[in-house]
Parts: C-alpha cells; structure tokens; sequence
C-alpha cells in the first residue's frame, strides 16, 4: 500500500504538525493517524470524518451511525491487524490507552509511536501499544 518515498512525506508530515493543537474534526489522533496513511499511501479513509465534527463526543456518534464502536473499531475495519503490537513497523498504526484507558491511534516510528493527545504531539514507546494495523 505505501507509495514510493512515503518515508519522506511522513517526516515531512509529522514535522508540519509539531507544533498544531489538539483540535476535534481537525487534527485530533485518529484525523492524525489517518492523515499519516493518506500521505504514505495516497488512500484518504477519513475522508468521511474530517471536519464533520467538532467534539470526540460528536466523532463517536458519527462512527457509531458509521457502524464502529470508536476510531479503533474503524481502522480494524480497514486495516490488517498485527499479532503482536511489537511487530508494529515504521509507517504502521497503534493503539495506546490513555491514563484513563481511552485508547488513541498512533503512527510507529522505529521504537517509539508519535500521538496527537491534547498537549500535541507526544511519543510513546512501542511496547506501550495494545494493538497495531498494517500501513
């Protein structure tokens, strides 16, 4: 599925959001994540969630009418799960639970996994996954 040079894109694409807000409907973990797959792949899946809602509240009630259960349930749907999350390679999606265990979707770099929490862009160790879906 990952295009040529999608190495370079997805630099370039974490890079260019360094620096942006959590922001429901616009950049939040799974319209990060997804837009990380679009940029690698050139496959927009979120194109029926970006900017069609404005709270997390109002994102499950539209993945719900989707048929999901939440953001996971939606990337399982379109993505090949790994056994084992540690398998995870670069470019790959994983799943990290919150202190709260609200699970947030993330993009596998080497060892460690980039998520877009409400503080921005923060870093996971790889280890920390509970679940991952091939890119």
């Amino acid at each position: 599925m990952k295009q040529p040079g999608w190495e370079n894109r997805l630099i370039k694409y974490i890079g260019e959001r360094m620096q942006k807000p959590f922001r429901p409907g616009e950049l939040d973990c799974g319209l990060f994540a997804g837009g990380a797959v679009h940029v690698m792949t050139g496959e927009n899946f979120i194109e029926p969630l970006a900017g069609k809602y404005r709270t997390i509240e109002d994102a499950y009630k539209l993945l719900n009418k989707m048929g999901h259960d939440d953001h996971v349930s939606y990337a399982a749907s379109v993505f090949e799960e790994w056994d084992a999350p540690i398998f995870a390679q670069r470019g790959d999606l994983a799943v990290v639970n919150d202190a709260e265990g609200h699970p947030a979707l993330g993009i596998v770099q080497g060892e460690h996994i980039y998520l877009m929490g409400l503080q921005g862009i923060g870093l996971a160790p790889l280890t920390a996954a509970v679940r991952a879906f091939k890119v």
